[in-house]
């Protein structure tokens, strides 16, 4: 089933974004969240993918960053500090740019609530660049 974006599409009270169904329902495509903003883009294979974008209102850097970036050196890096972090925060990573490994590997976390995280790679040689959000 291919799904076109349209005027159609809503995002109903349940927090679902939706598109008439057959036979007059709607079908629930996937979960919104307050602040998220979701957006549509054709992939490489002329396949619709929805996008959200992140929580509106994040912080940049400082003591209390919810979002940035860095760079695995041999698969680890250090703490990443932000007094953002509580111990039952979720934080989600982008890779954007891929370094001595050949796809993307999981990301373990350590939490120190108040204090920062530590992201190590699955694979102990990565040095991809890697964006990170605080979203939860």
């Amino acid at each position: 089933m291919s799904i076109t974006p349209d005027s159609n599409m809503v995002h109903n009270a349940g927090g679902m974004l939706t598109y008439p169904g057959g036979g007059g329902g709607a079908n629930e495509i996937f979960p919104i969240s307050a602040g998220m903003v979701p957006t549509a883009q054709m992939n490489s294979n002329n396949q619709l993918e929805m996008v959200m974008a992140l929580p509106l209102g994040q912080t940049v850097g400082g003591s209390a960053a919810t979002k940035g970036s860095f760079t695995f050196s041999s698969g680890t890096h250090a703490q990443i500090t932000t007094t953002a972090v509580t111990a039952s925060s979720v934080i989600v990573y982008t890779i954007t740019t891929l370094g001595t490994v050949t796809a993307p590997q999981a990301i373990k976390t350590t939490l120190a609530a108040g204090v920062g995280f530590t992201p190590v790679s699955a694979d102990n040689t990565d040095t991809s660049v890697v964006n990170w959000a605080i979203v939860a």
